[in-house]
């Protein structure tokens, strides 16, 4: 477990050890997840054009045992686990953040607001002589609570005559700064996330055979594009989910229904869960009643047997409107182990014109 490991590390030692640099583009390659629904993987060598992005490990004296596509997966536990951001240990002034919590009753197993359920571990009260009653089991199977939700957003035809999809709208982080949001989807997978940050705009964009990011901290941030790969592309491309309704069961692997009912928002919920990637588990909370889906949680592992925590994220979604006879959840809230973000949406396109250059990697500026 995580603890074993800290135990043994004060935080300079953590500073001098999780040095993570993308200098170089070759040498051992970052993980790269499944390509989305229709879209076909990155091919060619890494650090060739299209190929995967890289990472070069420097300083590393503990921890030897982690692959080296799972160190940023790892310095993300580490901060998770001691309650700061990346920049305790790299340059930035050495003052803990809390850890936000997610909803009350939801979370993913390990991530922080987790609840447990009743007569379970953290849970309330158990279900011995007195207590309540057990839970009616579930009866809905995979394919009902499919077919309910994709009904619920408007039916098969409407959501296959969507091709493409562009909204525009704010995001707040927990420090109550907002951001103009621009998200510009197609459904064979394409797309780009652009949010109007100072002092430079934060891009990312994938074409489904290659993903990249113009700022937001990282190395080589700023005005030029990097390559990004593995757990990021994962992480940053979550809520771009336009062609979720019509591929669940192409993204997930091994799906099937929980077998008791869950409250979300007070309402009862059919949950079904899944690995879209390796050492990943999402479960997806469908509301009994209306079908649609109010929550997504995310559990993100390591690969190769480094016992370690499990990262969790939840996404809930909420306030859904009527677009061209598709429904649109126009409020998200995106809650992870280290940060929370709001998204209210104004505006909402399908089928609005949409260049596919917007998705290619810009040439670097001079």
């Amino acid at each position: 477990m995580i603890a074993r490991h800290l135990g043994r590390l004060s935080i300079a030692v953590l500073a001098a050890t999780l040095v993570v640099s993308a200098v170089s583009r070759s040498g051992v390659s970052a993980q790269q997840p499944p390509a989305p629904q229709g879209v076909q993987p990155p091919q060619g060598p890494p650090g060739a054009p299209g190929g995967r992005g890289v990472f070069q490990l420097k300083n590393v004296q503990v921890l030897k045992d982690v692959a080296p596509d799972q160190w940023q997966l790892v310095m993300q536990y580490v901060a998770a686990s001691l309650g700061v951001q990346c920049n305790y240990c790299a340059p930035g002034a050495p003052v803990a953040a809390g850890t936000p919590g997610m909803a009350p009753g939801g979370g993913a197993p390990g991530a922080p607001g987790a609840g447990g359920a009743p007569g379970g571990p953290g849970g309330g009260q158990g279900r011995g002589p007195g207590g309540p009653p057990a839970p009616p089991p579930v009866t809905e199977t995979v394919d009902q609570v499919i077919a309910k939700y994709v009904q619920s957003l408007g039916g098969q035809a409407a959501l296959q005559n969507a091709k493409t999809r562009v909204t525009t709208g704010t995001v707040t982080n927990r420090d109550l700064t907002t951001a103009n949001l621009t998200m510009t989807e197609k459904s064979t997978g394409e797309a780009r996330i652009e949010l109007a940050t100072q002092p430079n705009p934060t891009i990312r964009a994938t074409n489904g055979m290659a993903s990249w990011q113009i700022g937001g901290g990282g190395p080589g941030s700023g005005v030029n594009a990097r390559d990004i790969a593995g757990f990021q592309v994962q992480q940053g491309f979550r809520l771009a989910d336009f062609s979720l309704p019509l591929h669940i069961k192409e993204r997930y692997q091994d799906l099937s229904v929980k077998p008791a009912y869950e409250t979300v928002d007070g309402k009862p919920s059919v949950v079904l869960t899944g690995s879209p990637y390796p050492n990943v588990t999402e479960e997806l909370a469908f509301d009994r009643e209306s079908g649609l889906l109010p929550r997504r949680t995310i559990t993100s592992g390591t690969a190769g047997g480094f016992g370690i925590m499990a990262l969790g994220e939840q996404i809930d979604y909420s306030d859904y409107r009527d677009v061209s006879g598709v429904k649109v959840p126009f409020a998200l809230r995106d809650s992870t182990w280290n940060a929370v973000t709001s998204e209210k949406l104004t505006d909402v396109k399908i089928n609005a014109p949409v260049a596919d250059t917007i998705f290619a990697k810009p040439a670097a500026q001079q």
